[in-house]
């Protein structure tokens, strides 16, 4: 279950005008389902608050505008355009286009300015490389008073995870499928707190043991209380059904 998929999407060719291309956009969520996030970096964009919206075209035939918000540009960040995926707009491959303040944004290449709007759970997913890659802080996990589990907490970063469906993740830990207690979709309390939410069992106040997980967004994943084998060396892979992906060694 944890060899690394490949997955090649072939796209319709999608016509951009030229004078479009001289502002590049970068599309962060490549494949997004009703009620994900659509979210765009343009790395030149303005750097004070703007006006526009953001644009999907099917074959520079069909367009649709989207509700979005924009954050403007730094010296050492691009600006980021962000909207919400609504149910209405059809399953299908789409080029993306922002417009601030009167100026067009494309991308200057199909494989940098297209997203894919299809049923969750669907899409690729991949896993990124660890960073740091060793020396995580890890947590004694009282079960009974005189039981303790040596723990560690990591964060998952990526793409194509399921937000909607938070226990349609699946997590496989040292090639063995992981038993995870997930925070609830769109709960932005407990997203923020964290692994504080669930504290961890102590030999005053202990507790049954459980990995916990919060789905933070398509791209990142906080897991909890993951057990820690005697040798320290913890090999993840995350998917759902018939998709999985291993993070790099």
């Amino acid at each position: 279950m944890c060899n690394r998929l490949i997955f090649v999407l072939v796209s319709p060719l999608l016509l951009i005008a030229a004078d479009q291309l001289k502002n590049p956009v970068d599309v962060k969520t490549p494949y997004v389902s009703a009620g994900d996030p659509l979210t765009v970096q343009i790395k030149d964009g303005p750097t004070t608050a703007a006006t526009g919206e953001l644009r999907l075209v099917r074959s520079g035939v069909k367009t649709i505008v989207l509700k979005s918000t924009y954050i403007p540009a730094t010296a050492q960040t691009p600006g980021v355009q962000t909207s919400v995926v609504g149910p209405e707009i059809d399953d299908g491959t789409y080029g993306v286009q922002v417009v601030l303040n009167g100026s067009a944004f494309s991308a200057p290449d199909r494989k940098s300015g297209i997203v894919t709007v299809g049923p969750e759970g669907i899409g690729p997913v991949t896993l990124d490389k660890f960073n740091p890659e060793t020396s995580y802080d890890t947590t004694s996990f009282y079960s009974a008073p005189d039981r303790a589990i040596r723990t560690t907490d990591l964060i998952l970063h990526g793409s194509g995870f399921l937000i909607g469906t938070p226990k349609a993740n699946q997590i496989w830990v040292n090639g063995n499928r992981a038993q995870i207690d997930w925070a609830p979709a769109n709960d932005a309390k407990k997203a923020d707190a964290g692994c504080g939410h669930k504290p961890a069992g102590t030999k005053l106040q202990p507790r049954a043991h459980m990995i916990y997980g919060i789905v933070k967004s398509a791209e990142e994943i906080q897991l909890c209380y993951l057990p820690v084998p005697a040798d320290g060396r913890v090999l993840v892979a995350a998917g759902f059904g018939v998709h999985s992906a291993t993070a790099p060694g």
